[in-house]
């Protein structure tokens, strides 16, 4: 997993962060009263903010620090329950994690007025996100 995601966080001039803050991942998971997985928490300790092309999609990466402030504008977990925003496609939609009992987790492209019925499951986890866009498929593929 991390081999895949570290190729391509590297491919695409992520830029890693300073320093690694441990508790901020904690201060995310309590609040959410979720836990992150692997990989994307791998991402949120270890990279910076991304905004930028992967392949030719447009993709905006929330910060750590900002992933709690933006869901709460948003209102995302008001509208998605068991779900946290942590990006957007530059447009009219976010990007989305989703969580169920069963970790049968999903990343999710979803409009921006969070209407549920019109998600697109764009990955099982965080890499095969990535890994999507950067192999060509598109969004709405």
């Amino acid at each position: 997993m991390k081999n895949r995601l570290e190729i391509l966080l590297t491919k695409y001039n992520f830029q890693k962060k300073a320093f690694e803050y441990e508790a901020t991942i904690q201060s995310i998971e309590k609040y959410f009263e979720i836990k992150l997985p692997d990989d994307y928490k791998y991402f949120l300790q270890k990279y910076s903010a991304f905004e930028d092309f992967i392949n030719v999609e447009y993709v905006k990466l929330w910060e750590a620090e900002e992933l709690i402030e933006f869901n709460k504008s948003y209102e995302i977990q008001k509208y998605m329950l068991n779900t946290i925003g942590i990006g957007s496609n530059g447009n009219s939609e976010i990007i989305a994690m989703e969580f169920n009992k069963t970790d049968n987790n999903q990343i999710v492209l979803t409009p921006i007025d969070l209407d549920t019925e019109y998600n697109i499951n764009i990955g099982k986890d965080f890499t095969e996100f990535l890994n999507r866009l950067d192999t060509g498929k598109g969004w709405f593929d």
